[in-house]
């Protein structure tokens, strides 16, 4: 006999599924939105003429790599 038929999953287990879906998608969008308005903030810093700003960063997905590569450019924009 499965897991399932023994009982694990609660009886309204679709419900449960769907808050589960719902409640991962929101964590990941927040993450998302949060490491991007870090970007556009230090962005918005470096316009101002201010370069001693960096983003401290250990993720290695896309936006972790966007973000080394924005504090390379404000390193080599700052040395002129």
């Amino acid at each position: 006999m499965g897991w399932a038929a023994r009982g694990c999953f609660p009886s309204r287990s679709p419900r449960f599924a769907i808050v589960v879906v719902i409640g991962t998608f929101w964590l990941m969008a927040r993450t998302i939105t949060t490491r991007v308005s870090q970007i556009r903030r230090l962005l918005n810093t470096v316009a101002d003429g201010d370069f001693g700003q960096r983003l401290t960063t250990r993720s290695r997905d896309e936006l972790g790599e966007m973000a080394q590569a924005l504090n390379r450019t404000v390193d080599r924009i700052g040395e002129r």
